[in-house]
């Protein structure tokens, strides 16, 4: 659900609304350049936020901000209507979206963290891969107003109901383990901190 907000995918609209807006390549190129570095440059502060209110409240929020965008861009009649939804798209599709993915696989999987991430990683390429595909198919049957504006709906469609049905933050929000093994890095409970790096124990004090 990233892929409208990937450049693999946003190519498919470029010629189709350089000769709709009689803008020229340069002026789309340099929008889509200022909407790749404002994202970027959001993308700690998002972090941040995942961190303090959960993936899958942000999930949420993010899918229906991205989808938002996605609408809003099959209106753009400028310079500045573009280059703004090329910021939403690349700030909240290919950014937080993804980190989103990324950070709740990190919080289910602590000795399979590699195996999970592969996983994600590969169905992420391989749907990003096949976007274009189908977004060329349907801007060639219609336009490409209609083609931000269905990829609109789909993230709303699937990303805002998995957000809300299919995700929760965290093995013992419902009972479960990291892993699925009761023994494993989140047995100790609060002494054991999961992250990127091997879990440690604080120190006791016995003095």
């Amino acid at each position: 659900m990233t892929a409208p907000g990937q450049t693999v995918a946003v190519s498919a609209f470029i010629d189709p609304m350089i000769a709709d807006l009689g803008m020229s390549r340069s002026a789309v190129s340099a929008a889509y350049l200022a909407g790749t570095l404002v994202g970027a440059l959001a993308l700690p502060t998002i972090g941040r936020i995942i961190d303090r209110h959960g993936v899958r409240r942000c999930m949420v929020a993010i899918g229906a901000v991205f989808g938002s965008v996605l609408v809003a861009l099959s209106l753009a009649s400028g310079i500045v209507g573009l280059t703004a939804g090329f910021v939403g798209i690349r700030l909240a599709g290919q950014g937080a979206l993804g980190l989103a993915a990324t950070t709740v696989t990190a919080h289910w999987f602590y000795r399979r963290r590699g195996a999970a991430m592969a996983v994600v990683s590969a169905s992420g390429a391989a749907g990003i891969s096949l976007a274009p595909i189908a977004l060329e198919r349907l801007i060639a049957q219609s336009d490409w107003r209609i083609g931000w504006l269905v990829a609109g709906l789909v993230v709303w469609a699937v990303v805002v109901p998995i957000a809300v049905f299919g995700i929760r933050d965290r093995p013992a929000d419902i009972g479960q383990h990291v892993d699925g093994d009761p023994g494993g890095a989140d047995s100790a409970g609060p002494a054991v901190e999961l992250s990127l790096d091997p879990p440690t124990r604080l120190p006791l004090n016995v003095g």
